[in-house]
């Protein structure tokens, strides 16, 4: 009963391989309501192309690119991992996606609020992750929870 696991880390990896690209190509999408790179925010036009600010905030952001990248080449290798690795995987997604609440969607809002980032994003983050990708990791979670109990012959 992988194919839940296998879409979900599917669907993940294809959103933040799209947000990778954004930040290596430094691709704004025309409406505002694409990723979060360093032109989505209306301050980055005051920093001089090659400023010190600007070149550490270019290299953090490409880090956290790479990052997004391996943690999602992990993900798809976890895919054909046994149903107690992948229990545990989904277990770490949902509390992941559930630590952005007290963390950066405060500071997400709080920028949207000063005019940093279009109207709406913010938004748009938190009905992502907790509307979309929280319900998905917990289903995945619940049928590998499911198949587990199956494969002991509990069930």
């Amino acid at each position: 009963m992988t194919r839940i696991f296998t879409f979900t880390v599917l669907t993940f990896t294809a959103l933040e391989s799209l947000c990778a690209y954004q930040h290596y190509f430094k691709e704004v999408i025309p409406d505002g309501n694409g990723g979060l790179v360093i032109d989505s925010f209306k301050s980055s036009s005051k920093l001089k192309e090659n400023s010190r600010l600007r070149l550490t905030l270019e290299f953090f952001a490409l880090w956290v690119a790479n990052g997004k990248l391996i943690f999602s080449a992990l993900l798809i290798v976890i895919t054909r991992a046994p149903v107690d690795i992948r229990i545990c995987t989904s277990i770490s997604m949902i509390c992941g996606c559930l630590l952005y609440f007290p963390c950066m969607s405060p500071l997400l809002h709080k920028l949207e609020y000063l005019g940093e980032i279009k109207s709406g994003i913010a938004t748009n983050y938190d009905v992502g992750i907790l509307w979309v990708f929280t319900p998905l990791w917990t289903l995945t979670l619940m049928v590998d929870i499911y198949t587990a109990f199956k494969n002991l012959k509990v069930i």
